[in-house]
């Protein structure tokens, strides 16, 4: 978010058409041409990087939830959801 909102500050829409400055920072008009990868990037890092209680009961239930989302079923030997 804090990239999308500078480069959209030093894009020309707010740096020239506001800011009155001659030339933009930018010079692209969309910044998620580069915000979204960077935004992508600081996701995989702080996933794989978080060393949380959380996290560690998440990567040993990947496998679990990845079957399940492929065959639309549970493993023979999961338990069943909680219904809500």
């Amino acid at each position: 978010m804090i990239a999308a909102v500078v480069l959209v500050v030093a894009s020309k829409i707010v740096w020239v058409a506001v800011f009155k400055f001659p030339a933009p920072l930018f010079q692209y008009d969309n910044p998620a041409l580069f915000s979204m990868p960077l935004a992508f990037l600081f996701i995989w890092l702080f996933s794989i990087t978080d060393q949380t209680a959380r996290a560690a009961r998440e990567r040993k239930s990947f496998d679990e939830q990845f079957v399940q989302s492929e065959i639309g079923m549970l493993q023979a030997d999961s338990p069943a959801p909680a219904s809500s």
